[in-house]
């Protein structure tokens, strides 16, 4: 469980929040400013029809849901594969949250 946790809350951030897939949301929400290291906040198109996929995509907690139900029925169908790549987004999240900690201490050092 924690693992499919940690894979969802990675999976969820890359989708709805990171720069590198800016352009899968790109037709569907617009650049608000920068957000965490290497992540975007952005808001949904206001175009008919785009709107709601904008608020989906661009929504880490409206990500999870679908996620997590994914995750959960490839566990069912695939579990050799889905705990290898529950594994590694979760490890993912643990690089992430070490590069954030090691960030900080340095710029604590710094000053």
């Amino acid at each position: 469980m924690l693992l499919t946790a940690a894979a969802t809350f990675r999976l969820s951030r890359l989708v709805g929040k990171a720069t590198v897939t800016r352009p899968i949301r790109a037709p569907f929400t617009h650049v608000e400013s920068a957000g965490a290291p290497a992540e975007l906040n952005e808001t949904p198109s206001s175009e008919r029809g785009r709107h709601t996929a904008g608020e989906l995509i661009s929504c880490p907690f409206c990500l999870s849901v679908w996620i997590v139900t994914t995750l959960t029925g490839a566990q069912l169908m695939w579990p050799r594969a889905t705990k290898t790549a529950n594994g590694a987004l979760t490890a993912l999240a643990a690089a992430d949250a070490l590069q954030l900690a090691y960030t900080a201490l340095t710029q604590k050092a710094e000053h």
